[in-house]
């Protein structure tokens, strides 16, 4: 037998650029907003330039010389409410927040302004929170302990929680819905090299509100 002949059209190439809008009905975003809003190579390059800590953003250095005074809770984390990482990757998580802020600051219309992360981007605040995911795994309870939780075909356990190494960086703001409020590591991505998807994020989200 003859089977119809059907002329097949090719996946659209997959876009590179960071998601602005998601949700169940993501807002549909005009390629003159997305043209004039996409940072330039040049400005991408500068943020990733200021990983280096030599000559750290003055709230950013106050994190670091306050940091050593808040305790370490049972997960392994500094109980720092806009900054919950563990100490051995405290360097990285102030590595990403120098580069955030200090291209924060030379844009117009933007300023960062206290140690718990807050800031201002053409009038519009928003609170800047990083931090470390857990991970998990079981632990054995030993006869006589009653803590924990039973398992069907188990012994009784309770999850212990550790510092997993990925770090997240979080937009607080209220009733921001339909937006990308954060972002973290993936297997193929770092934080680091999001961060200019994230700024670009918080100036197109700010010149909408300010739209409305």
């Amino acid at each position: 037998s003859v089977g119809l002949k059907v002329k097949q059209t090719p996946l659209p190439k997959s876009n590179d650029n960071p998601i602005i809008y998601f949700g169940r009905n993501p807002s549909y975003v005009p390629k003159e907003v997305k043209d004039e809003n996409k940072l330039t190579k040049k400005k991408r390059q500068e943020i990733l330039e200021n990983l280096n800590l030599s000559h750290p953003h003055q709230i950013v250095k106050k994190i670091q010389e306050n940091l050593p005074s808040h305790p370490v809770n049972s997960t392994g984390l500094y109980e720092f409410e806009p900054f919950q990482v563990s100490p051995k990757n405290s360097f990285r998580a102030l590595q990403i927040l120098n580069a955030f802020f200090k291209y924060i600051d030379k844009e117009e219309g933007a300023v960062a302004f206290d140690q718990a992360l807050n800031l201002t981007i053409l009038g519009n605040s928003y609170t800047i929170k990083i931090f470390e995911e857990l991970d998990r795994e079981k632990e054995e309870i030993v006869p006589g302990d009653l803590r924990g939780r039973y398992q069907l075909f188990f012994d009784r356990f309770e999850w212990k929680y550790f510092p997993s190494g990925r770090l997240r960086l979080e937009v607080v703001k209220p009733y921001l819905w339909n937006h990308r409020k954060s972002w973290s590591d993936t297997k193929i991505k770092r934080l680091e090299n999001q961060l200019p998807g994230v700024v670009r994020a918080l100036f197109l989200l700010s010149k909408k509100a300010n739209e409305k």
